[in-house]
């Protein structure tokens, strides 16, 4: 979780293509490239990320967060409650509910 909030935090060709590495084949849009980049683009800053909750049950597990951004003068919050698999050694985004 922590990689991906860094990578949006970056928001720079080669993080937008980690985030896309990082989000499991089977729940990728056709459009998650050029979603990612508005995204990104419509983020003046991003402050702070933090981790209220984590489970791993198996290769299944759970990050609930609050991400702080800014747009223009206005601070705005991102509350999601994240779904990742364990694949290869490595943790895949799957999907998210939020605010």
């Amino acid at each position: 979780m922590r990689s991906r909030y860094t990578a949006f935090a970056l928001g720079t060709a080669e993080a937008i293509e980690y985030l896309v590495a990082t989000h499991h084949p089977d729940f990728r849009e056709d459009d998650l490239r050029e979603g990612l980049r508005a995204s990104i683009a419509s983020v003046d800053g991003w402050e702070r990320l933090e981790v209220r909750f984590a489970e791993v049950d198996g290769v299944r597990g759970t990050v609930e967060f609050v991400a702080t951004f800014r747009v223009g003068r206005q601070r705005r919050q991102l509350r999601e409650r994240s779904q990742f698999v364990r694949e290869g050694g490595r943790w895949l985004y799957t999907e998210g509910a939020g605010e």
